[in-house]
């Protein structure tokens, strides 16, 4: 599949090829050889120091190349690479422990318990009781009165008067003026010039690629599968044996009724004793292992060639010419107008205004005031006692003992495993593309003067 691509890109290249010499000979059939009609030139503005504007190309059009350009594209591969992943596992095992059991005991004790006795007695207490007056007050008020008075004001009134004044008027004629002036005359000039024409050529070049590969390992591992068993053994007694001492799981320390135990007396005792098995076994594991490859790719490689070109541009000379023109020269004369202006006389009004004054007057109120006198009064208050009181009752008593009791446990544990993935990886493909492009073949150098072997620098955009 890869190779019928490169195959598919060199028959590609190779048109363009042949589509760029076709466009070159007919290229030199032009009359300019690649100027449009944008790169035209409007005459610049009028110059009276004589100074000319650079030469341009006439309007013959540009010239179509076809190119073929490596364009860098990203593109998402999958990539195959060694990872790990944990996996749980249930196991199982045996854990000594202890079970707890509650033996219930009656006991009798004596509580004292409060008991409430209500009782009355007489208090006595005092009261403010409320008493209410009137009082009567004089005092002294200032009352605002209001006096009308008369008052003398000035006021300017307002006259109109008409009175003479001169002004000066600026009065436009026209005059013919002669003037010089200098006009850019074209003229067409054709130069042969060098152009650079660029071709694209595919190469297959090879490189080396490393890549992961997992391989199975088979080893040997010694695991123990042994196992819990519970024993019986002897030990020296504490206190008298029991009756179900054969049977019991721990050991046995008498009981409360034993009165003398021997000096050879012995107890039986439980125990778990683990009992080993180691066995070998084979287990496979994936090792990622790294393996190198050869992979051939195509590169285009650019050439430039020079090809020499005719190109006819424009030439402005500077003409001197006289001509005449109109200015307009003003005049200055006086002239006389009525003005009305306004003048003012002052006259002497009368108007009256309130002026204010204050004046005493007494003036008597009455309000009410409160006086508080105490007074002795008797009441009954009840009021609660506590007496304690002895009591016998029963309560029941729990006692906690421990008794030996084997469980089995199930844990989960991880196990390493190695797995091979797929990810998705951008990488970066220089992808051939065929552009059309523009080219001018008529450059120079900007500041010099068009000659036989130079063009115009504003030729086709430049």
């Amino acid at each position: 599949m890869r190779t019928s691509v490169w195959l598919a890109v060199l028959a590609a290249a190779t048109s363009v090829g042949m589509a760029l010499d076709t466009s070159n000979a007919l290229a030199g059939q032009r009359r300019c050889g690649g100027c449009s009609d944008t790169c035209f030139t409007p005459a610049p503005p009028t110059c009276n120091t004589g100074c000319a504007p650079a030469p341009i190309c006439l309007e013959t059009g540009p010239v179509k190349e076809m190119h073929v350009v490596l364009v860098p594209t990203y593109v998402t591969e999958k990539q195959t690479y060694c990872d790990k992943e944990y996996r749980e596992e249930q196991r199982q095992r045996v854990v000594p422990g202890f079970k707890t059991v509650n033996v219930p005991e009656e006991r009798v004790r004596v509580i004292t318990v409060p008991m409430n006795k209500v009782e009355t007695k007489t208090i006595e207490y005092t009261v403010q009781v409320p008493v209410q007056s009137v009082q009567t007050k004089t005092f002294t008020m200032k009352v605002p009165v209001w006096t009308e008075q008369p008052e003398d004001y000035n006021v300017m009134v307002p006259k109109l008067k008409e009175i003479e004044e001169e002004y000066c008027v600026k009065v436009p004629e026209l005059r013919e003026v002669p003037f010089t002036y200098t006009v850019n005359v074209p003229h067409p000039i054709t130069n042969t010039v060098n152009r650079t024409v660029s071709s694209v050529v595919p190469v297959v070049k090879t490189r080396t690629m490393q890549y992961c590969v997992p391989v199975t390992k088979t080893k040997k591992v010694r695991v123990d599968r042994g196992h819990w068993e519970n024993r019986v053994e002897h030990v020296p007694a504490v206190g008298a044996p029991c009756a179900s001492c054969d049977q019991a799981p721990t050991p046995c320390n008498g009981c409360a009724k034993a009165q003398s135990v021997p000096t050879n007396a012995t107890n039986c005792v439980c125990r778990q004793v683990w009992v080993p098995n180691i066995v070998e076994e084979e287990c496979s594991e994936v090792v990622p292992q790294h393996q190198t490859a050869e992979v051939q790719y195509l590169v285009y490689e650019q050439h430039y060639n020079t090809v020499p070109h005719e190109c006819t541009c424009i030439e402005y000379r500077p003409e001197v010419r006289t001509g005449t023109k109109k200015e307009v020269v003003y005049k200055t004369e006086t002239r006389t107008r009525p003005r009305t202006i306004v003048d003012y006389v002052s006259e002497t009004r009368t108007r009256t205004k309130k002026v204010l004054s204050f004046k005493e007057e007494e003036r008597t109120e009455n309000y009410p005031v409160v006086t508080y006198k105490p007074e002795v009064r008797t009441k009954d208050v009840s009021y609660t006692v506590c007496v304690p009181e002895q009591r016998t009752e029963k309560y029941t008593v729990t006692r906690c003992d421990n008794v030996p009791e084997d469980r089995i446990e199930t844990y989960t544990e991880r196990i390493c495993v190695p797995v091979i993935k797929e990810r998705e990886v951008k990488v970066c493909r220089m992808v051939p593309q065929v552009v059309a492009m523009q080219v001018c073949p008529c450059p120079v150098t900007p500041g010099q003067p068009a000659g036989p072997q130079q063009a115009s620098p504003k030729c086709c955009g430049n």
